[in-house]
């Protein structure tokens, strides 16, 4: 029995003697973060051979779990499911994982409303780092923009996510708040204080120097209180009053003397009655009185041309109707900056022409909206108009003839594009349809044939290839009341999540369908065997076509 015991105890102290570090070790690893680069199928086994568990979206993150064969990776997704991905980097890539050095305690001050995409910078086309989930919290550690901000979140990562308050809450304070008390820095305008520095004027008092009454007259310096605010006036004011002793008006012809101290010497004048008579002299006060003051005072006022500045304060005198599109140019050609909001004010500076307004928004920049009623509501009053034709009728009237927007048509292209796709209405649908006769067409078959009859431009010849194309010409938009005729539609095959994010919502990988936009809710299109082919398909206000909706714009 003795035997048992002791080894018992042996172990015992050998466990206890053990340092802690080696049963720590196992956590230290951190879990290695993957973002898909293009659409990739998930398989069941390590192999092209394997079962396709499902595809996944570009963009997606997964948790990489081991590298099998140098070719695969074994991953998570994020509903759990554990599957093989090529480890290719055209359709993976690893996200560096942060320092763990650079993971303290997370000081949160936001929390997430809806899915939002952290990214790498703040921009839409910046690299996707994650989706941030409803209910994550992170911290802002700086606002960059008005739009934007930086944020770290609970694994430690640091990335920018849009500031829309649908997408985050702010639950503590922001960073860089106090700097904004450094604007009461033009306090050094009360430097305009010292101003008053000529009381030295009171030296003027020396003019009491004369004793005689007219002096006496002088005291009566409390009438000079209110004129306190030009205190070198009130020395020269007084001389005035000496006016009423002719005799000694030449004393009062002193008066020159407060400009020249020295000049009270000239006492003696008096004793020259006959200069006294020089009735110039007099006439001299009146006008050193008047020219010399004004003048001053003026200066004094001056001081307040600092507040001039505030005129190109943010002076709000429209706001958006509806969600609108902000454009550097007064074209639908334009880049498109962002999207105005619902009732966002925003401070029209000039009419670029009849279609446009230039404006200026609460962040200070400037850029184009449509002056369509249902876009924008003025809501104070418009800069005349002379001021604002000069130089920008000139400069943006050419650029609404070629859209072909004042008689409804679409640039002479496009209507071409139109009436060669028109050609083939009722031509039978087929999935998958040949790229090389137009016997039969599926969706993005048709519209490449429509272009390629029309222009002689070959589009890509599926609709996410046509999409991307769309993206990179920058002429897009999410907004169905903001397509023109001509436009290019993407659909998805399901509504889009009301959670998803403008940016993800824009994710090519994604679409399903194309058509060309003819106006009036009208699409021409070709989708299925049953709907009879080629058609003019009329979308009614609540048609689930509007919810599968993702965007359109022009592929020229």
């Amino acid at each position: 029995m003795r035997k048992p015991v002791a080894a018992v105890l042996a172990a015992s102290l050998l466990l206890a003697c053990m340092p802690p570090g080696g049963a720590e070790a196992a956590p230290a690893a951190a879990v290695q973060l993957a973002v898909t680069q293009s659409t990739v199928n998930l398989r069941e086994e390590p192999s092209t051979k394997g079962k396709v568990m499902r595809l996944l979206a570009k963009g997606e993150s997964l948790s990489v779990l081991e590298r099998v064969d140098g070719s695969w990776f074994k991953v998570k997704e994020r509903a759990g499911k554990i599957g093989f991905v090529s480890s290719s980097t055209a359709y993976i890539s690893l996200v560096e994982p942060p320092a763990a050095s650079a993971k303290p305690a997370l000081a949160a001050n936001a929390e997430i409303l809806a899915t939002v995409t952290l990214r790498k910078s703040a921009s839409v086309s910046s690299d996707r780092i994650r989706y941030l989930k409803i209910g994550e919290l992170v911290q802002i550690v700086a606002v960059p923009t008005a739009y934007w901000y930086q944020v770290k979140d609970e694994q430690g990562y640091s990335g920018y996510i849009s500031s829309d308050k649908k997408y985050v809450s702010v639950t503590g304070s922001l960073p860089g708040a106090p700097a904004a008390t450094l604007a009461p820095t033009p306090s050094k305008t009360p430097a305009a204080t010292l101003a008053p520095t000529p009381s030295k004027a009171p030296a003027a008092s020396a003019t009491p120097t004369p004793s005689k009454a007219p002096a006496a007259t002088a005291t009566p310096t409390p009438s000079k209180t209110p004129v306190a605010t030009a205190t070198p006036t009130p020395s020269k004011t007084p001389a005035a009053t000496a006016t009423p002793t002719p005799s000694k008006t030449p004393a009062a012809s002193a008066t020159p003397t407060p400009s020249k101290t020295p000049a009270a010497t000239a006492t003696p004048a008096p004793s020259k009655a006959p200069a006294a008579t020089a009735t110039p002299s007099p006439s001299k006060t009146p006008a050193a009185t008047a020219t010399p003051t004004p003048s001053q005072a003026p200066a004094a006022t001056a001081t307040p041309t600092p507040e001039s500045g505030g005129t190109d304060a943010f002076a709000p005198n429209a706001k958006a109707a509806s969600v609108v599109a902000f454009r550097v140019g007064p074209s639908t050609a334009q880049e498109r900056i962002r999207y105005l909001k619902t009732n966002e004010a925003v401070q029209i500076v000039s009419a670029a022409n009849r279609s446009w307004y230039q404006i200026v928004d609460a962040a200070g920049q400037s850029g184009y909206v449509s002056s369509d009623a249902k876009y924008i509501t003025v809501t104070g009053t418009l800069p005349s108009e002379p001021s604002a034709t000069p130089a920008p009728v000139a400069t943006a009237s050419p650029t609404p003839a070629p859209s072909g927007d004042e008689d409804g048509l679409a640039s002479p292209e496009l209507e071409a594009v139109i009436a060669a796709g028109l050609k083939y209405l009722g031509t039978p649908y087929e999935f998958g349809s040949s790229r090389s006769d137009t016997t039969t067409f599926d969706c993005s078959d048709f519209v490449r044939q429509a272009f390629l009859d029309a222009l002689g431009v070959k589009l890509a010849a599926d609709s996410r290839g046509q999409g991307q194309h769309v993206k990179n010409k920058g002429a897009y938009t999410q907004e169905w009341n903001e397509l023109k005729r001509g436009d290019l539609m993407f659909f998805t095959t399901t509504a889009i999540s009301k959670e998803m994010s403008a940016e993800e919502s824009l994710d090519a990988s994604l679409i399903s369908h194309v058509g060309i936009y003819l106006g009036d809710n009208k699409i021409l299109q070709t989708y299925s065997k049953e709907s009879g082919g080629v058609q003019v398909t009329d979308i009614p206000q609540n048609s689930t076509w509007k919810t599968r909706f993702m965007f359109g714009g022009s592929a020229l």
